[in-house]
C-alpha cells in the first residue's frame, strides 16, 4: 500500500519535469523568432538565413519523428528522452560561440535533432503513469510548458538581448538545458515498462496504426490543427497591420493567444477527464476557434482583439492535449509512440503547408488576407466534420 502511495504521487514529479524540460526546448527554439533582424544584422545574413533557425525545428520533425517514435516503442521512453535531454543540452552549449553563423546554426541543428526525442514521448509518458480519467489533464499541464515556454521565450529574449549581450543570453540557454537534461535523468521513470513486441516489424505497425480509421481522424485533425496555429501566428502581424494595428499591439494580441491556451489547457482537459468525453471537446475547439478567427484577423479595436485572442487561445489549444489523449486511448500503450512520432510528422507537415498556401492564396487574390483568412476558418469547419465521424473509446 506504501509503494502504491509513493508510485501514485510521484506521478507529479514526472508531470513536472516533464513540463519543465517541454518549457526549457521552448525557450531554446522559439526565441529567436523575435531575434530575426538582430540574427541578421549581426551575422549579415538575409532575413531568410536568420528565419532558418526557427524553420529548421518543424522541417527536422518530420524526418526524425518517426524513428523516435519507434525508438521510444522499442527501448522506454526514458532512454529516448534521456538522450534527446543530452543532445539539447550539448548543442546547446555549442551555440555560447557567437562568432559564427554556421556554428549557431549547428547549435540549432542538433537541438532541433534532440527536440522530437522529448517531446514526442508526451502521449507516452504521460498514459504510463496517470489513469484514462486523469490523462487529458496531466497532457494538458505538459502542454502548458510548451506555451509558457513559448511566452518566456518570445517575450524575453529581445529584452534579455538588450540587458546582457547575445552570448551571454546563448550561455543563459546553455546551463538551463544542462540543468534540465540533469533533472530528466536523475527523476523519468518509467511506471511500466511497455516494450512493443516485433509483430512483423515497425512497418507493419506502422500500417496497423495508418489503417485504424479513428487514428487516421485524430491524424488529420493534427495536420489540421498545427496548419492553422502555424498559419495564424505567423500571418497575424501582417493582417492586422493593413487594420492599423502596430507591430507592437500584435505581438500583445499573440501573447493573449499563448495566455489563453494556458488558462484552457489546464480546464478543458479537466473537464474532459470529469465527463469522460473528449469528442464533445475538440467539437468546441473547432466551432469557437472558427467563430473567432475573423474578427481576430480583421479587427480594428485593440482591446476587443485581445479578449478573443484569449478567447481563441483558450478554446483552441487544449485541442492538442485531448488529442494526446486520444492517440494513447486509441493506439494502446505499446504504441503510443510510434502513433506520436506519425501525428507530430502530419501536424509538422500541415504547419508548413498552411503557411505556404496563405501567402499564396493572398497574392492570387491581390494581396489581400481576406480568402486566406476564409481558407483558415474552412479548415476548422472541416475538422468540426472529421470529429463526428469519431468513435472514442470507453474512458474508465
Amino acid at each position: 500500500m506504501e509503494s502504491s502511495n509513493k508510485s501514485s504521487s510521484y506521478k507529479w514529479v514526472i508531470l513536472a519535469v516533464f513540463a519543465m524540460i517541454s518549457a526549457i526546448n521552448s525557450i531554446l527554439f522559439i526565441s529567436f523568432a523575435p531575434l530575426n533582424s538582430f540574427v541578421q544584422n549581426k551575422y549579415g545574413v538575409s532575413e531568410f538565413s536568420a528565419s532558418t533557425l526557427v524553420m529548421i525545428f518543424p522541417l527536422l520533425s518530420i524526418i526524425i519523428s518517426f524513428p523516435c517514435g519507434v525508438m521510444a516503442d522499442k527501448f522506454g521512453y526514458k532512454s529516448t528522452m534521456r538522450l534527446g535531454c543530452i543532445l539539447i543540452a550539448a548543442f546547446a552549449c555549442l551555440r555560447v560561440y557567437d562568432g559564427s553563423f554556421k556554428i549557431l546554426f549547428i547549435g540549432q541543428l542538433g537541438i532541433a535533432i534532440g527536440t522530437p526525442f522529448v517531446i514526442n514521448t508526451t502521449a507516452k509518458v504521460m498514459g504510463d503513469w496517470f489513469k484514462d480519467k486523469e490523462i487529458a489533464f496531466a497532457n494538458g499541464i505538459a502542454s502548458c510548458g510548451l506555451f509558457v515556454g513559448m511566452a518566456l521565450g518570445m517575450g524575453l529574449a529581445p529584452i534579455l538581448v538588450g540587458f546582457m549581450g547575445f552570448q551571454q543570453l546563448m550561455a543563459l540557454h546553455a546551463g538551463i538545458a544542462i540543468i534540465g537534461a540533469i533533472i530528466v535523468i536523475v527523476l523519468i521513470r518509467e511506471k511500466h515498462r511497455d516494450v512493443a513486441p516485433e509483430e512483423g516489424g515497425s512497418w507493419a505497425v506502422f500500417v496497423a496504426l495508418i489503417k485504424n480509421p479513428n487514428l487516421r481522424i485524430i491524424f488529420i485533425l493534427g495536420f489540421i490543427a498545427a496548419g492553422y496555429f502555424n498559419g495564424l501566428t505567423t500571418w497575424l502581424e501582417p493582417m492586422l497591420s493593413v487594420k492599423g494595428i502596430s507591430a507592437k499591439q500584435a505581438g500583445l494580441v499573440g501573447a493573449s493567444l499563448i495566455l489563453g491556451g494556458i488558462i484552457g489547457s489546464v480546464i478543458m482537459p479537466a473537464m474532459s477527464d470529469r465527463y469522460g468525453k473528449r469528442k464533445p471537446f475538440i467539437m468546441l475547439c473547432c466551432l469557437t476557434a472558427a467563430l473567432s478567427t475573423y474578427p481576430l484577423c480583421t479587427g480594428t479595436n485593440f482591446k476587443i482583439l485581445l479578449i478573443l485572442g484569449v478567447s481563441v487561445g483558450g478554446f483552441f489549444f487544449p485541442g492538442y492535449p485531448l488529442m494526446l489523449s486520444l492517440l494513447k486511448e486509441i493506439a494502446g500503450a505499446k504504441r503510443t509512440g510510434m502513433a506520436m512520432g506519425i501525428f507530430s510528422i502530419v501536424g509538422n507537415f500541415g504547419g508548413t503547408v498552411l503557411i505556404i498556401l496563405m501567402e499564396a492564396v493572398k497574392k492570387a487574390a491581390g494581396n489581400t488576407w481576406t480568402y486566406s483568412i476564409y481558407m483558415l476558418i474552412a479548415i476548422l469547419g472541416i475538422a468540426l466534420l472529421i470529429t463526428t465521424r469519431l468513435k472514442e473509446p470507453r474512458i474508465d
